[in-house]
């Protein structure tokens, strides 16, 4: 009987575990799914929308420029015209994305899932920190637009009074909007910790893959290249190997 109910416990311990994992995939897909949503990646019904906004963000980008404010630019847009988005935080995550390859000539969809594991669990910690602030204030203004909609198409049909409705509805668009308005904030930090990480460790990456540290800008460029190649192609290096990477240091 105490086999038993040891067994039972072990099993529903383990259930538990694992419905804590799935509803904690879930949250994570949907956190996803709300952040390309508010980047601006919007299908065929919205493509007028998504067309307006980028032409709107076209326009302020040129005016930056016509200006001087060079330092507007590299913070919050990308430096390509054809890879400004339709948002603002689309445009600063973007930029983040685009900087490896337009600074360093590095694909960071290759590149950063190889430069991660080498990152110092402070940097680590940093990035984990930033995008968690910049996904729950996505999220609550997701929830508050949910809530708002629902809310006030139910007060309608129910006929509510006016005052409830005003309550319900815009109370929870100007939560929604505060909250989205709040998030540039953490994006425009995320998106630089993320540009730090490439600027002082992009290089053990080559290390790791034991290929010669570039001698400048335009051999690092090249040596990027071959590494694209070599993940996509499977082309092989036209170097020889080179030494091993020195042990890592202790992380702080």
């Amino acid at each position: 009987m105490a086999t038993a109910a040891a067994r039972w416990g072990t099993w529903a311990a383990e259930r538990q575990s694992w419905t804590e994992a799935s509803e904690a995939f879930t949250l994570a897909t949907t956190a996803l799914e709300e952040i390309y949503l508010y980047e601006g990646y919007w299908s065929r019904p919205l493509r007028r929308l998504r067309n307006y906004g980028e032409r709107r963000h076209w326009a302020q980008v040129d005016q930056l420029r016509a200006q001087g404010l060079v330092g507007e630019i590299y913070g919050r847009y990308p430096l390509s015209r054809n890879q400004v988005m339709a948002t603002r935080l689309g445009n600063t995550l973007r930029a983040a994305e685009r900087y490896p390859h337009d600074r360093y000539g590095a694909d960071a969809v290759l590149v950063w899932p190889r430069l991660y594991p080498l990152l110092p669990d402070p940097v680590i910690t940093s990035i984990a920190q930033a995008r968690e602030s910049l996904e729950f204030l996505l999220v609550l203004s997701a929830l508050a637009t949910t809530f708002g909609i629902l809310s006030g198409i139910y007060l309608v049909v129910v006929a509510a009074p006016g005052w409830l409705f005003l309550l319900c509805f815009w109370g929870a668009m100007i939560v929604a909007i505060l909250a989205y308005r709040s998030s540039l904030g953490n994006a425009l930090l995320y998106a630089e910790v993320l540009r730090s990480a490439f600027d002082l460790y992009r290089l053990d990456v080559l290390s790791n893959m034991r290929l010669p540290a570039p001698a400048n800008a335009a051999a690092e460029r090249a040596r990027w290249t071959e590494v694209s190649r070599l993940v996509l192609r499977n082309d092989p290096l036209p170097q020889p190997y080179g030494p091993p990477p020195a042990p890592p240091a202790a992380n702080a």
